[in-house]
């Protein structure tokens, strides 16, 4: 029976302080993200990420001689549970900064939180209130080396369309379909509207509930629209039933979906079809791991040496990349900061974030006192049946937020 994430990462902290001395205190961050709920297998492995980068890390010495202590807690993506804990984090456990987080409905409790007591939060995507320069600028506390979900600007609905746009002829026929969170709508309306004006025709748009078990209605409107190409944003739940649905009723047109889902159960999608399939597309913002895509990382290799050390519960994909991606930017900004650090210092050290990702994103993220976003990136895979691994066939495009923005939103 595996044991559970939050047992693996008790044992990873003990382990990790063994080498430092009692006297050292430590820099005490906060991680909170969706553990065991439905969805947990979209962001579990974040978590998983970014303890395995600390753990590297506080056994090369920590940071400044001071090990990084990271207080794990489980949302379940419940609002009202997100928002009790992020008030322990920030109230009892006096954290310096928030990390992870979970479905955009569960973050909105702990953007307030963190306005409030300007405590900064990093996380690896926002929801539809984390506002940004020069659109909005509200929410100064929150950092996010990530797509964005807001209504002036959904990351993974305009990449959709411009993927779409890139890899095939206009005039195609389009489904855009989501989940019923203010995320997922705003990203099955960007990924509709963008659509259209890419020049291709929306015939459908409708989403979800997530955890929703019997997708069949869903699916038997999409056959009934049927379009050239699906423009998917689900998790695992509902990708596989729904892909399998699809093809029963004899529906193999494109899918096109994002890199949201776990790696592990988007080979369990692919594997669940009849037969073999050459035209499923991910496009993601972060680069998937060999032997899963095509090209190998040294970022990757690092995590799996971490995870045959420490352990780990899930397959090496690109939710752990993004968890060791906010890991990383949180080690640069804490060592920017002098000892003790406090969270002004903190949110100032992280508003001029310059980081490296080592190759796990199309460049690096750039932080300022007015930008806490900086580019998007984003690739495009395709599933190949014969070597069964995903080949890239659209390299790095770096997208500015302000600029779309400007050009797409309504």
């Amino acid at each position: 029976m595996k044991k559970k994430l939050t047992g693996v990462v008790l044992l990873l902290m003990s382990i990790a302080f063994a080498g430092f001395s009692i006297a050292a205190e430590p820099y005490v961050i906060g991680f909170q993200t969706d553990n065991t709920s439905p969805y947990h297998v979209n962001t579990a492995p974040m978590a998983e990420g970014f303890s395995l980068y600390m753990q590297t890390l506080n056994e090369s010495g920590g940071i400044n001689g001071h090990p990084v202590k990271v207080i794990y807690e489980d949302d379940k993506s419940s609002p009202p549970r997100a928002g009790s804990i992020a008030t322990k984090l920030i109230l009892e456990d006096k954290v310096l900064a928030i990390c992870g987080l979970s479905f955009s409905h569960a973050q909105l409790p702990v953007y307030e939180l963190a306005k409030k007591y300007g405590v900064p939060v990093v996380v690896p995507f926002s929801s539809p209130v984390a506002t940004f320069a020069p659109i909005e600028n509200s929410l100064q506390e929150i950092f996010t080396p990530g797509p964005i979900m807001h209504p002036k600007y959904h990351f993974h609905g305009y990449a959709a369309a411009l993927v779409a746009s890139k890899l095939f002829p206009k005039g195609r026929t389009v489904a855009s379909m989501s989940y019923t969170t203010p995320g997922g709508r705003t990203l099955s309306t960007w990924g509709a509207r963008c659509s259209e004006k890419f020049g291709n025709k929306v015939v459908l748009h409708e989403d979800i509930p997530p955890g929703t078990v019997d997708v069949s209605t869903w699916v038997l409107k999409m056959t009934k629209a049927n379009p050239d190409i699906l423009l998917a944003f689900w998790a695992s739940e509902v990708m596989k039933p729904f892909w399998s649905g699809a093809e029963k009723m004899g529906w193999t047109n494109t899918i096109l979906c994002n890199s949201s889902v776990n790696t592990g159960e988007f080979l369990k999608a692919v594997e669940s079809l009849i037969k073999p399939r050459d035209n499923i597309y991910m496009y993601s913002d972060v680069a998937m791991p060999s032997p899963f895509a095509d090209t190998p990382l040294p970022a990757y290799d690092k995590m799996h040496k971490a995870m045959e050390k420490y352990g780990h519960k899930y397959e090496l994909g690109g939710w752990h990349a993004r968890g060791w991606i906010v890991a990383g930017i949180i080690e640069e900004a804490l060592a920017r900061t002098k000892w003790p650090c406090n969270r002004s210092d903190l949110l100032k050290a992280l508003e001029k974030t310059d980081f490296d990702t080592k190759g796990l994103t199309g460049g690096r993220y750039r932080f300022s006192p007015t930008d806490h976003i900086g580019n998007n990136y984003l690739l495009c895979y395709r599933w190949d049946p014969v070597k069964k691994k995903m080949i890239t066939v659209l390299d790095w495009q770096a997208i500015n937020p302000a600029e779309v923005s400007k050009q797409y939103s309504d």
